[in-house]
């Protein structure tokens, strides 16, 4: 059984593990930026004056739900503080040149590695900060919630949890793209036990590595640096309090609620839960695949089907002592 004692505080770590250490040795592609995808600023158009709502039906019928009163559309279009989040992200985003760039380089990457996907049209809007909704990809539509990304101390996030404001930066908006279109790609996880889920994050992970690869492994972990710095340290121990405690193939639900939902800290139940990150599983889901992938010769299919104790095998994972 893991002790508490065996966890380093963040505060007092001494070295300082490089982020790059975290990404796979398996040698990344050079992809050219050959992609570009349309982008529509919605919320501009919304409150431009000169749209009338019946042209704005016309032009995005897929953003009006029939049910819902032309009433309801006019009076948000007036609305004091819907302009003011609209203003909010004029002013952060403006003319949309550099996270357009960031986005045609992403799509760029997932074309290399998925030639026969659709690359859809984006449409940029607001959703009264609907962090869990931030990014909705279906197929023809990209659909970006800018009002999600105008940096982690606004003041429109004063009452979000600081575990989820970490990740509400302009940087992280073209992240927030990749991990939908990696969950598109990934199978969905049909099997209960801890293991297949985590396993099922990790190449979560791994797959939004190969199409942001200049992205930080904080930034897809949702982590700060020193938060990046514990796991790290921490990893061999985590490891044997999954083993130590049998938690690799329990079915309990509670161990997502502890592991790898968002939270502001994992619940291994111990004095020092509060020293650590959040969603740790992710985290080591992700070591058990970058692994996997280092020691088998194998493509970004043959890793998003292979089943979790088939990869766990494969993978000679060790996590090394610090």
């Amino acid at each position: 059984m893991l002790k508490s004692t065996l966890f380093f505080l963040g505060v007092t770590l001494g070295t300082v593990l490089l982020v790059s250490c975290e990404r796979s040795t398996r040698e990344l592609p050079m992809v050219e930026s050959d992609q570009t995808i349309a982008i529509e600023r919605f919320e501009l158009a919304f409150t431009n004056p000169n749209n009338s709502l019946n042209e704005l039906k016309a032009t995005y019928p897929y953003l009006f739900p029939v049910q819902t009163p032309d009433s309801i559309w006019i009076a948000k279009r007036k609305d004091s503080l819907e302009n003011l989040l609209i203003q909010a992200v004029d002013s952060v985003f403006g003319d949309f040149n550099k996270p357009q760039k960031e986005i045609d380089q992403l799509f760029s990457y997932y074309h290399y590695y998925f030639p026969n996907a659709r690359i859809p049209k984006g449409i940029s809007l607001t959703t009264n900060i609907d962090y869990f909704s931030r990014v909705i990809y279906a197929d023809s539509l990209l659909l970006m919630g800018l009002d999600n990304f105008l940096g982690n101390k606004h003041p429109f996030y004063q009452n979000i949890p600081v575990f989820l404001r970490t990740s509400m930066t302009p940087a992280h908006l073209t992240h927030a793209i990749a991990e939908q279109l990696a969950k598109a790609q990934l199978p969905k996880n049909n099997q209960t036990t801890f293991l297949s889920k985590i396993i099922w994050e990790g190449k979560l992970i791994y797959l939004q590595e190969r199409l942001t690869p200049k992205h930080s492994m904080e930034m897809r972990m949702g982590y700060t640096k020193e938060q990046l710095e514990w796991a790290q340290l921490n990893e061999s121990e985590i490891w044997r309090y999954f083993i130590d405690q049998e938690l690799l193939y329990s079915t309990d639900k509670e161990l997502e609620y502890r592991f790898i939902n968002h939270a502001p800290f994992s619940k291994f139940k111990l004095a020092l839960d509060k020293e650590s990150p959040g969603r740790i599983g992710r985290f080591i889901g992700y070591q058990i695949v970058k692994s996997y992938m280092d020691h088998n010769p194998v493509n970004l299919d043959l890793l998003l089907k292979e089943e979790a104790v088939t990869l766990l095998k494969k993978a000679k994972y060790k996590p090394k002592k610090s």
